[in-house]
């Protein structure tokens, strides 16, 4: 969830910060420094984008998708959660509705709520339902198994060590990243109560083409690596004059903390996931009287372009992409009536065309896979 910062008691809410300073993390080896440069314009996208296709998700009038859906990959199909109607859905790579995974329920084989889905390497769909509950599928919709974890969080991410689970900070615990391993909970990075507690709507976990997990801490500009039971520092973002202050920890209350927040232009990390040859990060600065505005990374090799989709509210690309899948395909899940306000430079990119001179406002969602050079 970004902040609206026009609506400073709305906002209050919602904060959740994550520690930016000293951390209790397995490694001596500081991340690679990142510097962090706005930019307007897609030249730095358009460089390296060859075609784009378009994929429209079928809508049979019953399986809808609703706002801001997520997106897996598998195989040659598409996992998409509704996490509006709490709803997981699966369509095949030209978009044909194949079948629903799961459903919300108090039965044996239903989950309660979908607070994170994860696709595992053998094609098994972990869904995780409060209160502590990890419910896994086929991704053909048979369940499969119910397990009940010791604890639970905002996020949780299996492993082979055991769960990941992020909470954040004031949560009235000890730490904002711990690992469940049966009945051992194990702290990785320590919170603070000092600060009032967020709820993220994107991924804190991301699997990267190593099998190591890239990790977002919340406000930290830090992103962090897990791979075999040891977490490290793995690229810091330098925010320059929008990073958020030491000071923001040292108010004398929670709310205190948030107003000071609240009082400035503040970067954060919002997403995070990489190929073999590409890196991509999504920023968002929030602003104190207006709507947050989003920027993009894109890194091959050492070198981090820069580039701005536009206003959430009027491009469809922004606050869109959602995964580098195999071949350096970028993929995005946007709004059908948002590509009207699409730039020429990514009309121009897409292959068939006539499929943007057909959508109407009954259209599902449509999937655009961006294939890198």
């Amino acid at each position: 969830m970004f902040l609206n910062m026009a609506n400073r008691q709305i906002n209050l809410c919602v904060i959740v910060p994550a520690l930016l300073f000293t951390i209790s993390c397995q490694n001596t080896t500081p991340a690679n420094i990142v510097k962090f440069e706005p930019a307007d314009g897609l030249d730095a996208l358009m460089q390296y984008v060859e075609y784009i296709d378009v994929v429209p998700l079928q809508n049979d009038g019953e399986h809808y998708v609703g706002a801001n859906p997520e997106l897996l990959i598998y195989e040659d199909s598409y996992i998409v959660t509704d996490m509006f109607n709490q709803r997981i859905y699966r369509y095949s790579n030209d978009g044909r509705f194949l079948n629903q995974i799961g459903r919300k329920g108090n039965g044996p084989t239903e989950y309660q709520t979908i607070a994170d889905i994860q696709l595992l390497p053998n094609g098994v769909l972990n869904v995780y339902s409060q209160p502590a509950n990890v419910h896994s599928y086929t991704v053909e919709g048979d369940h499969i198994s119910d397990i009940s974890l010791v604890d639970f969080g905002m996020q949780v991410y299996h492993t082979d060590e055991g769960y990941l689970v992020y909470y954040g900070n004031g949560t009235g615990r000890d730490s904002r990243l711990s690992i469940i391993d049966g009945d051992n909970l194990n702290t990785l990075l320590e919170g603070t109560d000092k600060v009032l507690h967020y709820t993220s709507n994107s991924p804190v976990f991301s699997l990267n083409y190593d099998n190591s997990i890239a990790i977002i801490d919340s406000y930290n500009p830090i992103i962090y690596k897990y791979i075999d039971g040891k977490l490290t520092e793995y690229l810091e973002f330098d925010f320059n004059d929008t990073a958020v202050p030491s000071a923001y920890y040292e108010q004398e209350s929670p709310f205190a903390a948030a107003n000071f927040l609240l009082s400035r232009d503040f970067s954060m990390i919002r997403r995070y996931f990489e190929s073999e040859k590409y890196k991509f990060v999504e920023i968002i600065t929030n602003h104190p009287s207006s709507m947050p505005t989003f920027m993009y990374g894109l890194s091959k090799g050492d070198e981090w372009n820069w580039f701005s989709t536009g206003p959430v509210e009027e491009k469809p690309l922004t606050a869109s992409f959602r995964e580098i899948g195999e071949g350096d395909m970028l993929y995005a899940i946007v709004d059908p009536l948002s590509m009207s306000r699409c730039q020429p430079e990514i009309l121009s990119k897409i292959r068939d065309s006539s499929i943007i001179g057909r959508l109407g406002q009954d259209d599902n969602y449509l999937i655009l896979k961006i294939q890198l050079k």
